[in-house]
């Protein structure tokens, strides 16, 4: 678990009160305040030894209570992943598709790029996106 013995000389021993409060300063969770938040897309990996995957579930709930905007705060979820994220390959590579596909959700319409003209009929086989380059996204 997180703040064993091993890493009390790195953190600070949480039951010591000058520790705690320096540890509280610098707390994701407890410095959560009432703000127009930036987009985010938060991870949760199930097999995670270091960091409890309700911590990350606990901390999305916390912003999005306290998002005074209207960007996103994605809670995204791994069943197969470590601390480390997934393993493997294709579950590695499916991960970086996700995070670029967030950042391009992003970009404003007249600075997204277009879809290389070869997805047109993969697009048209599974319905995910624009028949045509140029044509409305959905």
């Amino acid at each position: 678990m997180p703040l064993t013995l091993s890493e009390y000389a790195e953190w600070g021993d949480p039951a010591v009160a000058a520790d705690w409060l320096s540890m509280r300063a610098y707390s994701p969770y407890e410095n959560v305040r009432p703000a127009h938040l930036p987009a985010l897309m938060v991870t949760a990996n199930l097999n995670d030894s270091q960091v409890p995957f309700w911590e990350p579930v606990r901390w999305v709930a916390r912003l999005r209570a306290a998002n005074r905007g209207r960007n996103p705060v994605l809670l995204l979820t791994h069943r197969h992943a470590d601390h480390d994220g997934p393993s493997g390959r294709s579950r590695r590579l499916r991960e970086r598709a996700v995070e670029w596909a967030f950042l391009l959700s992003l970009l404003p319409d007249a600075t997204r790029p277009e879809a290389p003209s070869h997805c047109a009929p993969c697009r048209a086989r599974r319905g995910c996106g624009s028949a045509s380059p140029g044509s409305p996204r959905p």
